[in-house]
């Protein structure tokens, strides 16, 4: 009979990788893309960026997680966030009826101007999640 040497040390390598801290990381980069998107705001709100707001992480099974980021009504009421809405989607205003959309579609901009980083950073922390792991 003959044994293999190290396979038992590789063995549990290999079984650290499945207890990685993907929720920190999510929070993290999650915490990123708000302040991200709070910056793309400031440049036409004044106070309603404040409402931008990271929600609850949202852990599946296999370490995969979410969290959602953005105008979060059960966080914040609409009325304090409503300009950032309506500024997003476009409005016709009341007293004359002309429809106004001169920042159109900035929420969805905000996000894919970060995502690039944002994405960069999370791999970044996994690799080194991974490597405190191994060793």
């Amino acid at each position: 009979m003959s044994t293999i040497k190290g396979l038992d040390k590789l063995m549990k390598k290999l079984e650290s990788l499945t207890d990685l801290d993907t929720q920190t990381i999510v929070e993290d980069c999650g915490e990123k893309l708000r302040k991200s998107i709070q910056n793309e705001a400031r440049e036409f709100s004044d106070e309603e960026y404040q409402y931008i707001l990271k929600g609850q992480t949202k852990i599946y099974n296999s370490n995969s997680a979410s969290i959602q980021v953005g105008l979060l009504n059960t966080e914040a009421n609409f009325e304090d966030y409503k300009g950032l809405y309506f500024n997003n989607y476009g409005f016709e205003l009341w007293k004359n009826g002309k429809y106004y959309a001169p920042h159109i579609g900035w929420f969805d901009t905000a996000v894919e101007n970060a995502k690039k980083e944002i994405i960069t950073d999370m791999k970044e922390q996994l690799k080194n999640e991974i490597k405190k792991k191994v060793g």
